[in-house]
């Protein structure tokens, strides 16, 4: 993220990040089983910012109030644009175009897309190709929990490996951050077989945390003595849904590589 925090301190939008994360220099990868370190980056020395583990929630409110205006527009999906005159070539003055099927009021000199795999101006940049996706062999489950009640040994940890630390382990591979000063943020890297599309979804199905506190108790070989205290008291103290520091799975998925990101004034940026 360090590059983008020279935009944002630009954009004057810096120190409301300041006040939901908080900031550290460091990224660790852990032997989980020894607890050896294996390798620390200073991403503060080779990018000259700090490194921020900041809920996305957190970061899009921010980038809302920078927004000017009136904006943004909330309820209206954006399916593609239409060019105000059809007939000039390169598609100058622009109309956003909804599902609805309505158009904006406004009228744009240029539409960039910053919505992500699923943009739908995808399309429009590949003139009407299709975009495939496939889903990831793994998943992540991630959750924010309280700092104060946690146990003093992952306590100690995260004072050690004051930054992002991903603890590796043949089990389960473990990520843990402070994203404020009294909050952890973890997750945990998993095989997507094992979670199924609807799981801690359906009316009375298990929750994320149940889901998880099973899965450590079948995992063959078992995970470190770390990593099963550390993901149990952090599943213990986790809020459920819908409290926003609720745990949430994130089904990975991948794209082909797109030959060109622009098309006359329009283009796609993110994921």
């Amino acid at each position: 993220m360090q590059p983008a925090l020279s935009v944002l301190r630009a954009e004057g939008l810096f120190d409301q990040l300041q006040d939901v994360n908080e900031p550290t220099s460091h990224f660790y990868f852990v032997d989980a089983g020894r607890m050896q370190t294996l390798r620390g980056i200073n991403l503060q020395a080779r990018y000259g910012e700090p490194y921020m583990t900041v809920r996305r929630g957190d970061l899009q409110n921010a980038l809302l109030r920078g927004l000017p205006g009136d904006a943004p527009i909330y309820g209206s999906d954006v399916v593609g644009v239409q060019p105000v005159d059809p007939d000039v070539s390169d598609g100058l003055r622009l109309h956003v175009k909804f599902a609805d099927g309505s158009l904006s009021d406004d009228v744009f000199d240029a539409v960039v897309g910053a919505d992500g795999i699923d943009s739908k101006l995808r399309a429009h940049v590949l003139h009407g190709a299709s975009c495939p996706q496939k889903e990831s062999a793994v998943v992540n489950v991630i959750g924010v929990a309280p700092l104060k009640p946690l146990p003093p040994t992952l306590v100690q940890a995260l004072k050690d490996r004051n930054g992002f630390a991903v603890y590796l382990d043949p089990a389960i591979t473990l990520i843990l951050s402070k994203v404020t000063p009294t909050k952890v943020m973890w997750g945990v890297v998993l095989n997507a077989e094992l979670f199924p599309r609807s799981a801690g979804c359906a009316q009375g199905a298990p929750s994320l945390q149940e889901l998880l506190a099973e899965h450590v108790l079948r995992c063959n070989p078992p995970p470190s003595p770390f990593v099963a205290s550390a993901l149990s008291a952090c599943l213990l103290h986790t809020p459920s849904a819908p409290d926003t520091d609720a745990p949430f799975l994130w089904r990975l998925r991948d794209i082909d590589a797109l030959p060109t990101f622009v098309s006359g004034r329009v283009a796609i940026i993110g994921d």
